[in-house]
């Protein structure tokens, strides 16, 4: 474009003027034929202005051929400006001001799938500029390959080794190898398929590990393999059957390959469920407009339980919560099974602290095929609450599958306690089971059961009987999901114990329900800022600077009129000198 308009600069000073009866002139510098057509010179023109318009914006000329869409915001709990909240809202800006391996290694254990692949990225960068010291790479490789994710594996692989060469340096040339001969053996065999010189799909016909291993890799293959897959997806082959599209679909669940957007879309949009719904857990996981839009459409035109929530999770994971109510009563009141099974799946993007330990209290009501699934759930979510529920189901578990998880949950839920610097919850809470038929009840049972609670905690905190205080807050709050009260005397507890941590943990909760009752309140806000400051503190003390500026970061964006004036200059006064290094 930018030769076309050089060449042609002077039809562009003729058209800035206007033709002023000037048309075989301008055919003569457009490089037309005097007899030639208006439409040929419209075209010519049309072009010449494109090229114009694009010199003028001075567009990067990547711009011009990167396939990409815009960016989108992974995140369905936009309302978390936590450290971990920001960072799952906007990670590749966010990771480039964070340094520390530490604190990156936890985001790659507590963060979602889009969180975690930026941070690879951010840690292989931090590698290639030499920024990571061979002690600390050393305990940066045992913590990344101790993390279980298909979907992450090969850049986790690749960053190991850029730390470490050795085994790790080896192991990856090897798949690269196998990798490069896997595709350019599919090459030549899509090519004679589509030419009618082979009557067998190529793709399904290949083993389960080569299948993976290129799908999990489909953004790196030719535009001619992706076409091809795509075709396959849509059932344009016309050779596969459907239960082997079913099972390449559902294998593209960590391909993260936007050329196949297309294509899902189109299964999504008019083929049946047992090929829409693997179809739209997979877009879910595309960082693509299209995508999300597709799927909205699809989660409002969905009647059956099991569907809506399916959809409903995939929308999730696409950073749009509209579902979360719908998946929360499916799984509450539902009583069919596979739409609450489906329903706990969704609720690993939907989520919330409450829904973690409401799952964690029916750990004994899952099938052993949900029960994973359960804790697995419970630990992506994360919070404190369920370390107890773990435990206790650790302790009487005796499926393998289910201890692994057990451990793997714990460890997520630590990891994002850390980032959001808050502490485990104690174990000497009482917990007040509140039963799932209560909640389903009407407002009136409702409100009559969770103010009871209430104040029955009140009589037991008049008692000094703390611990069983915090238990009725609690079923307060899980009763009335909307009242902030339950968990701000939970919070004030807490914080006048010393406990910031956790005392953070129930301030949060407060604030994600009622942010205007809990901010014009000076009592509650001089305890909320404090505990900001003095958590703040103690993580400076522990080598935590990163964490405690995220901390410090997140109190100032609250409305601090009501707290107390020393406080809110001495965050100022930490937050400009954490930027800084300083303290």
């Amino acid at each position: 474009m930018n030769e076309l308009r050089e060449r042609h600069s002077p039809a562009l000073r003729i058209l800035a003027r206007g033709l002023r009866g000037e048309p075989e002139a301008l055919r003569v510098e457009l490089g037309l034929a005097q007899r030639a057509s208006d439409r040929d010179v419209a075209r010519m023109t049309a072009r010449l202005a494109s090229a114009e318009v694009l010199a003028a914006l001075e567009a990067p000329a990547h711009h011009l051929t990167d396939p990409r869409p815009p960016r989108v915001a992974r995140s369905a709990r936009t309302g978390d400006t936590s450290l971990l909240g920001r960072l799952e809202v906007d990670a590749e800006a966010e990771l480039e001001a964070l340094d520390d391996p530490r604190t990156l290694a936890l985001t790659l254990r507590a963060g979602s799938t889009h969180l975690r692949r930026a941070t690879i990225d951010r840690l292989a960068r931090l590698a290639s500029q030499g920024r990571v010291s061979s002690e600390t790479a050393f305990q940066l490789e045992g913590e990344l390959a101790s993390l279980r994710d298909a979907a992450l594996e090969h850049r986790l692989r690749k960053v190991i080794a850029g730390f470490r060469g050795t085994s790790s340096r080896r192991i990856v040339e090897e798949e690269d190898e196998v990798c490069a001969r896997l595709v350019t053996e599919l090459s030549r065999d899509v090519t004679a398929f589509w030419q009618g010189e082979r009557e067998t799909e190529p793709v399904t016909e290949l083993s389960a590990e080569h299948r993976a291993l290129l799908l999990l890799r489909l953004r790196d293959a030719p535009d001619a393999v992706a076409r091809h897959v795509g075709a396959v997806v849509e059932g344009g082959d016309g050779v596969v059957s459907l239960e082997a599209r079913r099972g390449l679909i559902e294998s593209l669940r960590h391909a993260d390959d936007r050329r196949l957007v297309p294509s899902l879309i189109a299964v999504v949009e008019s083929a049946a469920p047992e090929l829409a719904l693997p179809a739209a857990r997979v877009l879910g996981r595309m960082a693509d407009p299209r995508a999300t839009s597709a799927l909205r459409s699809a989660f409002h035109r969905t009647i059956e339980e099991s569907h809506r929530a399916v959809v409903a999770g995939a929308l999730g994971f696409a950073g749009d919560p509209r579902g979360a109510e719908v998946v929360r009563a499916i799984f509450r009141t539902s009583a069919d099974a596979k739409a609450r099974g489906a329903a706990l799946e969704a609720l690993e993007s939907l989520g919330n602290p409450d829904d973690a330990l409401r799952v964690a209290e029916a750990f004994a009501t899952f099938s052993p095929r949900d029960l994973p699934i359960a804790v697995y759930v419970v630990g992506r979510i994360g919070d404190s609450r369920a370390l107890p529920l773990l435990a206790e189901l650790e302790r009487s578990a005796k499926d393998p599958s289910v201890r692994v998880e057990i451990e793997e949950a714990r460890r997520t839920i630590h990891a994002r306690l850390e980032l959001r610097g808050e502490l485990p919850a104690s174990d000497e809470v009482v917990d007040v089971v509140v039963a799932p038929e209560t909640i389903a009840k009407g407002p009136i049972v409702r409100q009559f059961v969770g103010f009871r609670h209430y104040l029955m905690g009140m009589f037991f905190l008049a008692l000094g009987l703390r611990e069983r205080a915090i238990g009725r807050f609690h079923a307060s709050a899980e009763v009335l999901g909307w009242w902030a009260i339950p968990l701000i005397s939970i919070g004030a507890i807490y914080a006048k114990q010393g406990d910031y941590g956790q005392a953070l943990a129930a301030y949060r909760r407060a604030l994600e329900r009622e942010p205007g009752r809990v901010q014009a309140n000076a009592i509650t806000m001089r305890l909320l800022s404090r505990c900001f400051l003095r958590r703040a503190e103690q993580l400076i003390k522990e080598g935590r600077r990163e964490i405690a500026l995220g901390l410090v970061s997140e109190a100032m964006r609250l409305d601090l009129r009501k707290a107390p004036s020393v406080i809110r200059f001495e965050l100022a006064r930490l937050e400009r000198a954490l930027k800084r290094g300083e303290a």
